[in-house]
């Protein structure tokens, strides 16, 4: 083999080495990228539960308060 036939192998070997560069950087940030969304979702679902966790005990508070007020006017309809 000449040089000459040599010259525009090796180019080409450094464009796809370079290729495959680029798009192994361009990988690393997508993959970046949904590692980060997927924390916010985690982030977003831990709120949600604790929100919610939050509001049950609120509706069980007032589901015993109800109950307190439904024994109390038992009692008043009882002893009239």
């Amino acid at each position: 083999m000449e040089s000459d036939d040599l010259e525009p192998r090796v180019a080409a070997l450094a464009e796809l080495r370079d290729f495959r560069r680029a798009m192994r950087q361009d990988f690393n940030a997508m993959r970046q990228d949904i590692v980060d969304l997927r924390e916010q979702f985690d982030r977003g679902f831990e709120q949600f539960a604790q929100g919610f966790s939050e509001m049950r005990g609120g509706f069980d508070a007032l589901a015993a308060a109800q109950q307190q007020i439904v024994e109390m006017l038992t009692t008043i309809n009882t002893d009239r």
